[in-house]
């Protein structure tokens, strides 16, 4: 009879463990649960951050693509215009004006205006800069920078 007491006194003692061992479980699903989310709300404004990245990319070859393509006249290729004296800047002045309009239309980048310059060396150096629309008006601006030098020279 005693070792029935003094169990039944134990098991009076150990009531609740259950539902506390329950809550930790429950508490520690929880945190992962948020560490989850957080990690895939961090992987979209990485995936976004791509996509801007790609398409500035894109832009900014299909200009040097285009120089290329016209290699007699590659100084009409620039923006602001600096075309050198002798070249023919009909295609490659339109062709900048329709490349300027595309790069403004990218989201964040209407406040900076893309440059396409020739160096000292005669390289076309394209700039197009862009910022996130969730970013604050104090973070830095995106760039990308690509220097190409003309096709057979």
């Amino acid at each position: 009879m005693m070792k029935l007491q003094k169990k039944h006194q134990r098991l009076l003692q150990q009531g609740g463990s259950v539902l506390l061992e329950g809550l930790i479980a429950i508490c520690i699903f929880s945190f992962g649960m948020l560490g989850l989310v957080a990690y895939q709300s961090n992987m979209v404004a990485q995936s976004t951050q791509t996509s801007y990245r790609l398409n500035a990319s894109m832009l900014v070859n299909s200009l040097l693509g285009a120089a290329d393509a016209d290699a007699a006249n590659y100084s009409c290729y620039t923006y602001p215009s600096q075309p050198v004296a002798g070249a023919n800047c009909a295609v490659g002045t339109a062709y900048v004006t329709n490349w300027v309009t595309a790069v403004k239309k990218m989201p964040g980048a209407e406040s900076t205006a893309p440059t396409a310059a020739l160096d000292a060396n005669g390289n076309l150096k394209v700039t197009v800069s862009w910022k996130l629309p969730s970013e604050k008006n104090s973070a830095p601006i995106h760039q990308l920078v690509s220097i190409a030098h003309p096709a057979g020279s």
